[in-house]
């Protein structure tokens, strides 16, 4: 990319990666998105396994989390339109369906 990274001021040193490339600016808003979303997730499979929710269970929601996950990021990086923009919400909503899910399967465990 041709960017210096200057790591005495790194915050800036980003900003100025921000403001000169789209996909850096894609790149920093998805690990944002990230940052907040993943303590649900994190507690979610807490939950679940704090209430003998099958390991196997608990294993296969995390593992299309991650597959959404991925994909997420994939059309966040890459969107330049609405339609991985359609695909990146859906991802999304599909990620919180997929948290919910483990805390119901916690909660129904707890009965």
């Amino acid at each position: 990319m041709g960017l210096n990274y200057d790591n005495v001021n790194p915050r800036k040193a980003t900003a100025e990666a921000m403001a000169s490339s789209q996909v850096v600016s894609n790149l920093q808003g998805c690990h944002a998105n990230l940052l907040e979303g993943f303590p649900f997730f994190a507690a979610a499979v807490l939950c679940a396994m704090q209430a003998g929710v099958k390991t196997s269970m608990i294993s296969e929601f995390a593992t299309i989390w991650l597959v959404l996950r991925t994909a997420y990021t994939l059309a966040y990086v890459f969107q330049t339109g609405n339609i991985l923009a359609t695909v990146r919400t859906l991802c999304f909503v599909s990620c919180l369906t997929v948290q919910g899910a483990l805390f119901v399967m916690a909660a129904d465990k707890m009965k």
